[in-house]
């Protein structure tokens, strides 16, 4: 009788002191497992200790400490094996998010160059009277128009807020490389601009008013300008997408470019057909434009043949844009399941 009544009370202090060191072994736990059950499994632990001691005595309240001890190491485990696949889940689809606006924004830059190419090698259609005398011819050269303005407009709308959110956050970090990063574009630019008024007030007022591409110098003058274009589009892109993939951006921006993407891929797809219209309609009723030669170069290529290249390559990359949209909403719908 005597070792019931006080079997309870000189066991308390050894459940006590097992029951602090269990919580200080808690600590081992993810903090948001800690915040969310310690004190709860804390009293569970003290609790089964009391059963125990009261049933076995010391030895079973010493087999119901490692037991627990056990059951903690393996609780543990786990937690942090799901933070971790958590986390990577999230790396993976923030991942997945970010290379699809990198993979949009890089296929629209091809989109643009080829376009600019099919802009200069129509000029002499669009000065002509031919959209007078065929409508049709007009109106399919308006709908090329439209469709790279809402392009443009898209990617403007959903490429300025992440390339903002990147400068804003190089510049309180002070991490200049990422500055340097994006002042690339602009610096290419004026590089080609420079280039190109030393080409149009310097190198050809000093070969007179006749100049034709099929002379040796503005031949090679025409090459020496379109390769530093492209090489300048090549760079600038490059230079954007790795300053983007070394920033640190809120996903809600990358998410929010989703829709504007979805713009970008539709005007695109829009100039395409516009273009393939333009030309059938200039298969029809001006033919002898597209079998004329054309290219600032002078290759020997028709407009025609130009204009079947120019729109294979812009569907390409109109085919790239709808692939990296597609892996966006992918990605959207996965982060939003985890």
């Amino acid at each position: 009788m005597e070792q019931t009544s006080h079997g309870p009370r000189a066991s308390a202090p050894g459940i006590e002191r097992a029951t602090q060191a269990y919580m200080l072994l808690l600590r081992l736990c993810p903090r948001a497992f800690r915040e969310e059950y310690g004190v709860e499994v804390a009293q569970v632990f003290r609790q089964l200790c009391r059963d125990a001691w009261a049933e076995r005595g010391a030895w079973g309240a010493l087999t119901c400490f490692v037991a627990a001890l056990g059951d903690l190491a393996t609780g543990a485990l786990a937690e942090y094996l799901a933070l971790v696949e958590g986390a990577w889940n999230r790396s993976g689809m923030m991942s997945r998010l970010r290379s699809s606006a990198i993979l949009v924004f890089c296929a629209y830059i091809l989109f643009v160059v080829i376009g600019m190419s099919f802009q200069k090698s129509t000029e002499d259609v669009v000065k002509s009277s031919v959209p007078t005398a065929h409508p049709g011819i007009a109106l399919a050269y308006n709908i090329v128009i439209g469709g790279a303005a809402l392009a443009l407009l898209a990617t403007l709308a959903g490429g300025l807020p992440i390339a903002f959110a990147a400068l804003r956050q190089a510049f309180a970090t002070r991490r200049w490389g990422i500055v340097a990063l994006f002042a690339v574009p602009p610096i290419s630019l004026l590089v080609w601009l420079g280039y190109l008024w030393v080409v149009m007030n310097v190198w050809q007022p000093s070969h007179g008013a006749m100049v034709t591409v099929q002379q040796p110098g503005v031949a090679l003058a025409a090459i020496i300008l379109i390769a530093l274009f492209v090489v300048a589009a090549i760079v600038s892109v490059l230079a954007v997408s790795v300053a983007i993939t070394r920033s640190e951006i809120r996903p809600e921006l990358y998410r929010f470019a989703l829709a504007p993407e979805i713009g970008v891929a539709v005007g695109m797809l829009a100039t395409v057909v516009g273009i393939a219209a333009w030309g059938a309609q200039m298969l029809t009723y001006a033919p002898s434009y597209l079998n004329g030669p054309d290219g600032p170069l002078g290759l020997r290529a028709s407009l025609g043949s130009h204009v079947v290249v120019q729109i294979a390559l812009m569907l390409l990359a109109t085919l790239i844009v709808i692939i990296g949209v597609t892996r966006g909403f992918s990605a959207r719908r996965a982060q939003a399941l985890a």
